[in-house]
């Protein structure tokens, strides 16, 4: 999967990532959002910054993830993207001092990974940051992929946490996952 998502030629991931972001922004689930949590792309990762930027401007409580110890991560309050640094993994995280947000079921959390299956499941980089954090949430879970890293089925572990929603340059639809 790392390999054919390095193939993508970067003017198609761009072409990609903003198909995915009009697609999310035009999606009920991103209208009814009190709280944005989102991630810095990383890998080939499709770029949905653009999504933190809309939400930045509708008022929306945006948030970004800082990579703890033990697998664990928060995420906290950002009041523009340019507060974001190169942290942990040279990953781009808000300050450890920025505020951490209140959850609630009107929560959209977009998820990374390498690649994503039609259930829901996701194959991450084996960190187990989301798999920890996820299990506590109590919003709705979205993951945003490039078509060519969604796959019918992907190996299972007893704490990989199902997706609610999948959001493609081609489709989006809901997962079956319980909410």
């Amino acid at each position: 999967m790392q390999a054919c998502r390095n193939a993508c030629p970067p003017d198609r991931l761009k072409e990609i990532s903003a198909h995915i972001c009009a697609r999310l922004l035009s999606d009920d689930l991103y209208r009814g959002a009190d709280v944005l949590l989102l991630y810095s792309p990383v890998r080939g990762e499709p770029d949905l910054l653009a999504l933190a930027r809309a939400g930045l401007r509708d008022g929306k409580t945006v948030c970004f993830p800082r990579s703890g110890t033990c697998r664990r991560m928060t995420f906290h309050r950002v009041y523009g993207l340019s507060e974001l640094t190169a942290g942990r993994y040279g990953i781009a995280e808000p300050p450890e001092t920025a505020p951490l947000p209140q959850f609630t079921r009107h929560s959209l959390c977009l998820v990374p990974g390498l690649a994503f299956d039609r259930a829901g499941f996701r194959l991450g980089y084996g960190g187990g940051y989301y798999d920890t954090f996820l299990p506590g949430f109590p919003g709705i879970t979205v993951g945003g992929v490039a078509a060519a890293c969604l796959v019918d089925e992907l190996p299972r572990g007893e704490f990989d946490c199902r997706i609610h929603r999948i959001v493609t340059e081609e489709e989006a639809f809901d997962t079956g996952a319980p909410v």
